[in-house]
């Protein structure tokens, strides 16, 4: 039956799975609270994300993916049983045919061990197909013409860059550069300039803020060890980033470099697609387009691209995926 299909987008920040019976998309993030005592899960997802930097001794926050490849077979596989029972999904859909997001940065072993943890919750087929291709397929691109065109994939931990035509992917990089670099930019200017210590948690709040002039800006003094508020003009949180952000366009240059001038020209008339979580930090667009000097194209709701080509594909024709024998 077609509606016994599901997709699956394994991320290093969130994983998102689209059920076609349901026609619904499930979020959750790619965490595992876990008992040191008894290596036992306790909590998943959002409520692993809300003990994190706060664990009693105890227990131990993980996260189960790391640039796009498992780190825990055991505890991945253990994480998709649980968001398909937590959801019902096992009760409803039996032995369903799956269509699997990869990354082409993974190696023959990272892929085939994905390919096999999926396997084990109970699969009838499984389809794989590029992540790049995925994301193509989400915001709509045709890209089977002979028209280059590429696409910018800033995820937490690493950023892909592709250049698609004629159905193929021509060009690719994948660069250890993503959103977690941004944040750890951000705690090293705040602790090195003003001696103040932030987690993980305010650093979203800051990059929350940076639509705003001023930021208003918690943490504890290094020196005093106090608690201490200071308010930071946005300017300087951004100017911190541009080290990370030089270095991305300087890879982005790079793949541009091998391509052929004509596809290189259709690249700058068409301007370059942004995609992935790390994309919607505040005027980063912006930076990348000064460096570049090529329009940077955004897309609503960057981080569910690959999410919903996954669904575009499961919707018309699961085929279009790479069937696993």
């Amino acid at each position: 039956m077609k509606s016994n299909y599901i997709g699956i987008d394994l991320g290093s920040y969130c994983t998102r799975i689209y059920i076609k019976k349901d026609n619904k998309i499930i979020k959750t993030k790619s965490l595992i609270a876990l008992d040191t005592n008894n290596n036992e899960k306790i909590l998943l997802g959002e409520e692993a994300d809300n003990i994190k930097e706060r664990e009693p001794q105890n227990l131990v926050v993980k996260r189960i993916i790391k640039k796009g490849k498992i780190e825990d077979d055991e505890l991945t596989l253990l994480m998709l049983k649980e968001i398909l029972k937590k959801n019902k999904i096992n009760k409803k859909i039996i032995n369903p045919s799956v269509l699997l997001s990869v990354d082409d940065n993974l190696s023959n072993i990272d892929k085939t061990n994905l390919i096999e943890t999926i396997r084990q919750i109970g699969t009838k087929n499984i389809y794989v197909l590029s992540s790049i291709k995925l994301i193509a397929y989400g915001i709509g691109m045709d890209f089977s013409k002979n028209t280059g065109r590429m696409i910018i994939d800033i995820g937490y931990e690493k950023t892909q860059i592709a250049v698609l035509s004629l159905n193929d992917i021509v060009a690719y990089t994948c660069i250890d550069i993503g959103g977690n670099n941004f944040n750890d930019n951000i705690i090293e200017f705040l602790r090195n300039n003003y001696k103040l210590i932030v987690g993980p948690k305010e650093v979203e709040n800051i990059k929350k803020q940076l639509k705003t002039d001023n930021l208003i800006i918690s943490g504890r003094n290094v020196i005093t060890d106090h608690p201490e508020k200071r308010e930071i003009k946005k300017e300087k949180i951004l100017d911190c980033l541009n080290n990370t952000i030089g270095a991305l366009t300087k890879e982005i240059k790079k793949v541009l470099g091998k391509i052929s001038p004509e596809l290189f020209n259709d690249i700058a008339s068409m301007g370059i697609i942004i995609s992935g979580g790390g994309s919607m930090l505040d005027q980063l667009i912006e930076k990348i387009e000064d460096n570049m000097k090529i329009p940077i194209l955004n897309t609503i709701n960057p981080d569910e691209n690959i999410i919903k080509g996954i669904k575009y594909i499961l919707d018309n024709d699961i085929r279009i995926g790479n069937k696993i024998i």
